[in-house]
């Protein structure tokens, strides 16, 4: 009975050095330094890799042809500073007309189509690497909106400085 115990511990160590030496390799290798983005590209077929390309062309197309639909007021609306990303788009939504309209809805149906083709021939390991992908731009977003309010907190602070700087004393 002892042996059975010392030969499954043994046994046990074996697996978990292996597992390490092996995660040790993969770490080391090319592959690992790569962006995801590059690893999940190596993972697709050709044909995937040519039904990607096509579908980005035609959306190129489709969002030409939409650009130049635009009246200048829209192009105006589209390029104004002072309103707020959603103001912006409720202005440019309440502009468009109903060719406007529907050009929109079939580049969105056309988008969510693309999506569909392209995730329904993948292999499991396809999947996983474009999940990863999608976590790993989560976080890097993460991390620059928090950075975004340090240097907006920041950028505040200076200004309350200048202005106790110039402000006369009472």
């Amino acid at each position: 009975m002892k042996n059975i115990q010392k030969i499954t511990v043994i046994a046990a160590l074996a697996l978990m050095m292996s597992a390490s030496v092996l995660y040790a390799q993969d770490a080391t290798t090319d592959n690992a330094t790569k962006p995801v983005k590059e690893r999940v590209r190596q993972t697709l077929t050709e044909e995937q890799k040519a039904q990607i390309k096509q579908t980005q062309e035609d959306r190129k197309t489709a969002r030409e042809a939409f650009k130049a639909t635009l009246t200048e007021q829209q192009k105006a609306i589209l390029s104004d500073k002072t309103l707020t990303a959603q103001e912006r788009h409720d202005a440019f939504m309440a502009s468009m007309t109903e060719a406007q309209k529907a050009m929109w809805q079939a580049n969105q149906d056309a988008r969510d189509a693309i999506k569909e083709a392209v995730k329904g021939p993948m292999t499991e390991e396809q999947k996983a690497q474009m999940k990863e992908n999608m976590k790993a731009k989560r976080e890097r977003m993460k991390e620059a909106n928090e950075t975004q309010k340090e240097k907006m907190k920041e950028a505040a602070e200076k200004v309350k400085e200048r202005k106790q700087k110039h402000t006369p004393n009472k």
